[in-house]
C-alpha cells in the first residue's frame, strides 16, 4: 500500500512539472531593428506578420535584449523566416551560448520565395533565466550573400506576459522608421 501511494505522489509531481503554462510574447524582428546596422536590411513582405522582416547575411545577426525582473523558465518557442536558396545553419544564442539552431528549406524560385514564409517550431529546451539583461542574438553559422529574412520570434516566459515587459526599454525599441527600409516586394 505504501509503494503505491508513493508511486501515485511521484505519476502526480512528474505530471504538475509538464503540465506548466508559459506565456507567449510575439517579438516582431522589425520593430527591434533599430540602430544603424539594420540600415538596408528591412524588407516590405506582403505575408510577413508585420508587413516587413529583417534579413541577415554574412556577419549580419539580429540581437535582442532582454530585461528579466524575476526568476523565470525561457524557451524560444518558434521563428518565422523565409528565405529564396540554398539552405542556411542559424544559429540561436543567448548571452554567448548557443542553445539552439535550425536549418532553414533549400528551395529557390528566383526571388520569389522571399514573401513565403517557415516556422521552425521550438528552439532548444526550456531553461531557468536568472534577473537582469540578457542578449539573445539570431545569426547565420556561415557567410551566406542571400542569407535568410526573419518575420518574428515567439519566446515563452514563465511569469511574463507582454512584450514591454521582458524588452530593455532603454534600448529604444519602436517602429522601424522609413528610411531603414529598403527593397521591393517580388
Amino acid at each position: 500500500m505504501f509503494m503505491m501511494k508513493t508511486l501515485s505522489l511521484m505519476c502526480l509531481v512528474a505530471l504538475l512539472s509538464t503540465c506548466t503554462a508559459l506565456n507567449e510574447i510575439k517579438i516582431e524582428v522589425e520593430n527591434i531593428a533599430t540602430d544603424e546596422s539594420y540600415t538596408g536590411r528591412i524588407y516590405p513582405r506582403s505575408n510577413a506578420s508585420g508587413l516587413r522582416t529583417v534579413r541577415i547575411m554574412d556577419s549580419n545577426r539580429v540581437e535582442i535584449f532582454l530585461c528579466i525582473d524575476d526568476e523565470e523558465t525561457f524557451q524560444v518557442a518558434d521563428v518565422s523566416y523565409s528565405t529564396d536558396g540554398f539552405s542556411d545553419e542559424v544559429n540561436v544564442i543567448l548571452d554567448n551560448h548557443e542553445i539552439g539552431q535550425f536549418t532553414t528549406h533549400s528551395e529557390s524560385n528566383g526571388g520569389l520565395l522571399w514573401n513565403e514564409f517557415h516556422h521552425t517550431g521550438e528552439i532548444g529546451q526550456e531553461f531557468r533565466m536568472i534577473p537582469g539583461e540578457h542578449n539573445l542574438t539570431i545569426a547565420l553559422d556561415q557567410l551566406n550573400e542571400l542569407g535568410v529574412e526573419l518575420d518574428f520570434l515567439l519566446l515563452r516566459f514563465s511569469r511574463s506576459t507582454t512584450e514591454d515587459e521582458v524588452l530593455c526599454s532603454y534600448h529604444s525599441y519602436s517602429h522601424i522608421s522609413p528610411d531603414l527600409t529598403v527593397g521591393v516586394e517580388p
